[in-house]
């Protein structure tokens, strides 16, 4: 049996996401002196975009034409720096700092600079560029949303400040539903503080390449930004788009303690059929399932980028067996598995797994006749989930058949007394005919 069949699915999506990794951590078309950039002004500038041009921006009046102008070029920046096999700005999102708010300083905190910003969302609007200056920005439309940001400075009971964040990316679903008070984060570049009738003072304009979605369910809540399922397409390989949404999901189950997993896993649904038929409504749907896994392997994550931000340096990768699967495979990414947990192929082990649905992800697999001769390779789909942990589930005890116990006891007592009552009756025989037999002759 070939190294290939040994490792199966898992050699697929490790090669995969380590070539992902390879081209987003050195582009041939990033300027070469990219390295040297030491913060969010300069980036903007290595991207194209003119920092005169940004400085001329002034506080305190309404967004002009020439300032419409610049905040097109901060987007298309924008979007070079965060383009799937790129993504150079994530290093800037890890030293990104919170914005002053109201009472800061102008000098203290330059045109472009980078912070995250954390709060609700409280309106939105479709932008659209001209038809003629669209090609030249690469950009068709653009989102303004207004959100009301929370700091931790901040107390429960206070209000945030309201922000406009322009952004090239918002969550699919906000566009067919009018979405109001979302919980949302993102990371923006601040340009200026724009006056916008009737608020009694300047509001604080950013230019972004996506809104992160936090809705208040549990994925939301360990901190994953659902909008990232808009990046993946089911029935296919893991791509480009896909790595952001997966490692975000690992490093959503990671923030969960064991304690509340074994909570969170409680309320998981066992109906993995929708897995297979309608994947795309069920993308983010918490599964637990119990079968048979018949791999185990441990998935060193090689990506100096997911390393840093997310703190992940391997995930364990279970191919497991339901009773309701026919015989179909659902691939199971965690972060840990129990210590006496056997890894490799060929292993048969009941476990219990509760994770995210992620996808259903096609990839080759050989196919072979009954003498395991191969017979060339064959497409294969298969559910995949992201979760915390897996729980290995020991073989039970043999079942104690009382009925059938008493039934032998009785047979034995049984058995025994008819032993004794033989030897009793053998006995008494033999009293007898000594009794009746003649004298001997003297």
């Amino acid at each position: 049996m070939t190294l290939i069949k040994l490792l199966g699915p898992a050699i697929v999506i490790a090669t995969s996401l380590l070539v992902l990794a390879s081209e987003s951590s050195t582009p041939a078309s990033v300027p070469p002196s990219v390295s040297g950039a030491s913060n969010s002004r300069e980036w903007l500038a290595l991207f194209g975009l003119a920092l005169d041009e940004l400085d001329q921006m002034r506080d305190g009046s309404a967004l002009a034409a020439h300032e419409q102008e610049v905040l097109w070029k901060v987007l298309y920046a924008v979007r070079r720096m965060y383009v799937p096999r790129r993504r150079p700005a994530t290093s800037l999102e890890r030293g990104a700092g919170e914005f002053p708010g109201r009472g800061r300083e102008p000098s203290n905190f330059p045109r472009g600079g980078l912070v995250r910003l954390d709060g609700r969302l409280r309106a939105i609007s479709v932008e659209k560029i001209h038809e003629s200056l669209a090609p030249r920005f690469n950009i068709e439309q653009f989102f303004r949303c207004e959100i009301e940001s929370r700091s931790s400075r901040q107390d429960d009971g206070g209000h945030g400040e309201i922000v406009i964040v322009y952004a090239l990316r918002v969550p699919r679903q906000w566009l067919a539903a009018t979405p109001h008070n979302e919980p949302v984060s993102c990371y923006g570049f601040w340009l200026k503080d724009e006056l916008i009738p009737p608020a009694p003072a300047p509001v604080p304009v950013f230019a972004a390449y996506r809104v992160a979605w936090h809705p208040d369910v549990e994925l939301g809540r360990l901190g994953m930004d659902v909008g990232l399922f808009d990046e993946t397409k089911n029935r296919t390989a893991i791509g480009p788009l896909d790595r952001e949404c997966f490692y975000s999901l690992l490093a959503a189950v990671g923030r969960a303690s064991p304690d509340d997993w074994t909570r969170i896993s409680q309320s998981a649904s066992r109906d993995i059929v929708p897995l297979f038929n309608q994947p795309e409504t069920q993308q983010g749907r918490l599964i637990s399932l119990e079968g048979r896994a018949r791999r185990a392997l441990r998935l060193p994550v090689e990506d100096r980028d997911i390393v840093e931000r997310f703190g992940i340096r391997e995930y364990y990768e279970l191919e497991v067996f339901t009773d309701d699967s026919q015989g179909n495979p659902l691939v199971c990414c965690v972060r840990e598995l129990p210590p006496d947990m056997p890894i490799g192929s060929g292993i048969d082990e009941h476990v219990r797994v509760a994770g995210f649905f992620y996808k259903v992800w096609a990839y080759r697999r050989d196919a072979t006749d009954d003498d395991d001769s191969t017979r060339g390779t064959v497409r294969q789909l298969a559910p995949l989930l992201v979760g915390r942990s897996a729980t290995r589930i020991a073989p039970a005890p043999p079942e104690r058949n009382v009925a059938a116990g008493a039934i032998a006891a009785v047979l034995f007592v049984m058995a025994m007394a008819g032993i004794w009552w033989g030897a009793w009756a053998s006995g008494r025989s033999d009293g007898r005919v000594r009794e009746t037999a003649p004298p001997s002759a003297p």
